[in-house]
């Protein structure tokens, strides 16, 4: 039933000097996943107010495309007189936040929120859980060792699926349907 009720609406693709950002919507809450560069203009262009309703930031990284518009996010909601708004995000989000407080006026209550070994997950607005699967070879202070699995090959494997090996070639998932020529 909820899923029904769940909008997402692609903000940035790359393709428009953007990096990936969605908004998801249900009911009057709006979830941001990412805030790239340009999502001010992009914004702008397409009528859509994302102070109203914004309750969460889900930041996939601290990289300059995930977090280049967030200053400028934050300070159009503080102009706008939004009272507070979450920020989740890896290791490090509590500290860059932080650094953006010169820039942004202190009208927003920003609650930040780091995922990291401790806090894998997050359920917005009870209808919604989203899981951090670390992709990577381990995180900054441990590399993956031989026989250590990745805790997203973990979840994956028990869901009956296989990361791809490092060097490219397929791991044991079912192969896709191949084209046949005539």
């Amino acid at each position: 039933m909820l899923a029904s009720q769940l909008q997402a609406t692609l903000l940035g693709t790359g393709d428009d000097g953007t990096t990936p950002c969605v908004l998801l919507e249900l009911r009057e809450r709006r979830l941001l996943l990412n805030c790239s560069e340009g999502l001010q203009r992009i914004s702008f262009e397409h009528g859509l107010k994302l102070h109203r309703g914004l309750d969460a930031i889900l930041l996939s990284s601290l990289l300059p495309g995930a977090v280049a518009g967030l200053a400028g996010l934050l300070l159009m909601m503080g102009e706008a007189g939004t009272a507070s708004v979450r920020v989740f995000g890896p290791p490090g989000t509590a500290f860059y936040v932080r650094s953006l407080t010169p820039f942004v006026r202190e009208r927003t209550r920003v609650h930040v929120t780091e995922l990291d070994d401790d806090a894998t997950a997050i359920s917005w607005q009870r209808a919604l859980d989203i899981f951090v699967l670390p992709c990577g070879r381990g995180s900054a202070g441990h590399a993956v060792g031989a026989g250590e699995s990745r805790p997203a090959e973990a979840w994956l494997s028990s869901h009956g699926y296989r990361l791809p090996l490092q060097d490219g070639a397929a791991g044991d998932r079912p192969a896709a349907p191949q084209a046949r020529s005539r």
